[in-house]
């Protein structure tokens, strides 16, 4: 967004007033590592060394000072567990170092509803949050509403919620491997597996064999499974549902991962990623998988 010439190891940026209260990285041409820093209204400065570049000091405002909080517990924590490491300490001290800085994350995310740093933390994992986090952290930084990491984290709100257990699942219309077309709504009247996966994916293909286990099971009472394959080349999604047996109904828009629109309609981040759907096309359990899906599945069928 801007650039500077370094002169005696001085430089100087001017940025807009349009990119005030924003999250920017600093990068030293030639230097791998960059200074995290927000750009305040006012003067900025941020002072290190290029051997260690990640933490330089910012000063400037109540946001660069969380920076430099949160470089300072970092540095000590990451000492603590290399030292944990060298001595070979058991999993609980590692365990106990993890749940203390889950203790400060959490402390630094909820100390100020109008931290823009504090909201653009926790855009980091956000794809991980289900909806009830997100609600309340929406909830939290309403005094930033407008911004636009809120209006980032609003919008991943709104697809989970979409896709979250009571609402109707997203209808769409996709491939089938004969040439055929499919829509997830000409399944109403039973119970889906919606199941998105791709011929590239092992822990997908793993989870075939817990699927089939499903559909031999459930099938003659009523369960239908979709998978929905985010592979881009046919020859592939085709070749992988023919060696792992999936006698099941197949579908695919053959864009290819999360540039797939019906990937994106549910949020998809990772896969395999799975959705049970009822007889009236509304989203009972999303996110099982395994044993834990066979016994819901059990639950439904009376098996």
């Amino acid at each position: 967004v801007a650039s500077a010439m370094v002169t005696n190891g001085d430089f100087t940026l001017q940025l807009p007033d349009s990119l005030v209260d924003r999250v920017y990285v600093l990068v030293v041409d030639g230097n791998r590592s960059g200074a995290q820093f927000v750009s305040e209204r006012g003067t900025v400065r941020i002072e290190g060394d290029l051997d260690n570049f990640y933490f330089a000091r910012v000063s400037g405002g109540k946001e660069n000072d969380r920076i430099n909080l949160m470089h300072d517990f970092n540095r000590d924590l990451n000492k603590r567990r290399h030292q944990a490491f060298a001595a070979k300490s058991d999993r609980s001290v590692m365990a106990a170092l993890n749940a203390e800085y889950d203790r400060f994350l959490d402390s630094m995310t909820y100390a100020d509803p109008t931290s823009v740093h504090a909201l653009y933390t926790v855009l980091g994992p956000v794809t991980m949050y289900k909806i009830g986090k997100l609600d309340s952290l929406l909830a939290f930084f309403a005094p930033l509403a407008g911004h636009p990491y809120y209006n980032e984290l609003k919008a991943r709100a709104d697809i989970v919620r979409s896709v979250s257990p009571g609402a109707i699942a997203p209808d769409f219309t996709a491939r089938t491997p004969d040439g055929g077309t499919i829509r997830l709504s000409d399944l109403r009247g039973k119970y889906v597996l919606l199941d998105f996966w791709a011929s590239w994916c092992v822990p997908c293909r793993a989870e075939t064999v817990h699927t089939r286990k499903l559909y031999e099971a459930f099938h003659k009472s009523g369960l239908e499974v979709l998978s929905f394959s985010l592979d881009s080349k046919a020859e592939d999604w085709k070749r992988a549902i023919e060696e792992d047996g999936m006698v099941w109904l197949n579908a695919s828009d053959l864009v290819g991962g999360k540039l797939s629109p019906v990937a994106q309609a549910y949020g998809i981040d990772g896969i395999p990623a799975i959705w049970l759907i009822d007889p009236d096309g509304r989203i009972i359990a999303e996110g099982l998988r395994g044993e834990k899906l066979y016994e819901r599945c059990s639950e439904l069928f009376g098996k």
